[in-house]
Formats: structure tokens, sequence, C-alpha cells
């Protein structure tokens, strides 16, 4: 069954937007690039998600569980914001390295991550401007391995 990408549908088609001009072919190559044994595409169409849930963990543990987006039936939008910084810390060195490479400048680590994160916190806006105006955002905060507190915050 394909999956899709809402956002790489959005970066796709309103690239100059995202600050990204020509970025439809980047998207296309990444698409191309993915993995043979996924059947990955970007889809059409409308969105059936009701809100968005934006997951973050005070759980001592500091575990943060991997919200699905179907859940009882409804569709949402699921963001997770400290996995995403994670994801962040582990390409930070890879991706500078190679950068430096590329342009014999240096780059720091952090630096670059910030601004990653930065970017992405504006993507994340535009797109859910886009593909959820109007729609709730609940901020899904895990207190403890069995606990959790949602609150509504500003609509979409």
């Amino acid at each position: 069954e394909p999956t899709g990408c809402g956002y790489l549908k959005m970066y796709r088609d309103f690239s100059d937007d995202y600050g990204f001009p020509g970025a439809d072919r980047l998207v296309s190559k990444l698409v191309e690039a993915r993995m043979e044994a996924d059947k990955f595409e970007i889809l059409t169409g409308k969105h059936q998600e009701i809100g968005t849930l934006v997951v973050v963990s005070n759980s001592p543990d500091g575990r943060i569980p991997m919200i699905q987006p179907l859940v009882n039936g409804r569709q949402y939008f699921v963001y997770h914001p400290q996995v995403e910084l994670g994801l962040y810390r582990l390409i930070e060195e890879p991706i500078t390295t190679k950068l430096e490479e590329i342009t014999q400048a240096k780059i720091h680590p952090a630096e670059f991550r910030d601004k990653l994160a930065s970017l992405t916190k504006k993507h994340v806006a535009m797109t859910l401007d886009k593909l959820a105006s109007g729609k709730p955002v609940y901020e899904v905060t895990v207190t403890s391995p069995t606990e959790l507190m949602i609150k509504e915050t500003l609509a979409a």
C-alpha cells in the first residue's frame, strides 16, 4: 500500500514559499531514491485529518511514544518535536563534515542543528496552515510511562 507525505507535496508545490526554489526537482529525486521495497508516492487529494497532535515528554524515563496518525478510526497530523531534535543530533556531525568538505568553510554542528530546527518549525507551521487550517491542535504530554495529559491549544 502506498504511503505519502503532505509535507513533501507542499514542498514540491510551493517550493518558493518554503524558501527553496526548484525544490520540486529535489523532492522528485528523494521519492525516486526511496528504498525499492517501499512504494512511496506523494499523495494527492483531500486530507482527512481532523486535527494535529504535538507529542512531548516530561516523563522521568525520557521516553517519547510514537503515536500513529490513525487513532480510533480518526486521522491526525502527528508532530514529535523532541524526536525530531534527537534525529538532528544524530545527523548533524556527518552532514556538517560533508558540508565542510564541499564548502571548505567551518560549520558548527550546534549552529547547523539550531538553524535546521528553526527552518523545520517554520515549515511545520506553513504546512499545517495549508493542510490543517482551522483544525484543532492538541498537545499530548507524556508525564510518566503510563500517564499523559492532553490539552487543546490554538487551532492550526
